[in-house]
């Protein structure tokens, strides 16, 4: 198995190709950290491969594969994601998706308490981010709780899944006074590591909660969907 050769200035965020002697479609994150390669790429018919950690195989490839592999391409590519492929599989033109709404608005129900609420339409499903890292999708509201009713606990959970939706390319919103509450948290997270002698936490490049905060959302839009 070889990887289709790649050329421009940057690395590929995924890279999608054929194998050379079967009709298996593969695919591989490049620079993204592997728990966004782990939410994305199954949401878009691949499954891991048992046989190569990290490497994905597109499921049923006696089915159309190529048609669904060059479809994977164009959501890759219109989410922003920058994708190295083989010429059969790529997709010229593809425009980035407008970003003028949030796709994922993390807010706080009076009963359910910490919740999230996904947009619909999305080239790609934000979903998993969530649900793999601990959210409950509830059917008949169609929002995700929080994975703990512990409130300081839903708070990091905020925090950490914020982040990897920021590397899943995902517009976030949080509720004002959440978003205050996670920035608080986190702070007196690192005020209580350095008074036990651990180094502070390093800078990050991605949005913090508080920075999503920017777009403000009204507790009635976050709890929208349990109605």
């Amino acid at each position: 198995m070889s990887t289709p050769a790649t050329t421009g200035e940057q690395a590929p965020d995924f890279v999608i190709w054929r194998h050379h002697q079967r009709p298996d479609v593969h695919a591989a994150p490049g620079l993204l950290p592997q728990p966004v390669a782990d939410a994305v790429l199954p949401a878009l018919g691949f499954e891991p491969d048992p046989a190569r950690p990290g490497f994905f195989t597109l499921t049923d490839p006696e089915h159309d594969a190529q048609e669904r592999a060059r479809a994977a391409v164009r959501a890759l590519r219109t989410m922003g994601y920058r994708v190295g492929t083989e010429p059969a599989f790529d997709v010229p033109g593809t425009t980035l998706r407008h970003r003028d709404e949030p796709d994922v608005v993390f807010g706080e129900h009076p009963h359910l308490g910490i919740v999230a609420a996904v947009s619909d339409g999305l080239p790609i499903d934000p979903a998993p981010f969530l649900t793999q890292a601990g959210w409950h999708h509830t059917r008949g509201l169609d929002i995700y709780l929080a994975p703990t009713a512990e409130r300081e606990a839903g708070l990091d959970a905020i925090a950490a899944a914020n982040e990897q939706l920021q590397h899943g390319r995902y517009n976030v919103a949080v509720q004002r006074h959440l978003a205050a509450d996670v920035h608080a948290r986190r702070a007196d997270t690192r005020e209580r590591g350095r008074a036990q002698g651990l180094p502070g936490a390093p800078a990050r490049s991605t949005q913090s909660a508080a920075e999503a905060a920017a777009a403000p959302v009204s507790a009635e839009r976050a709890g929208a969907r349990s109605r």
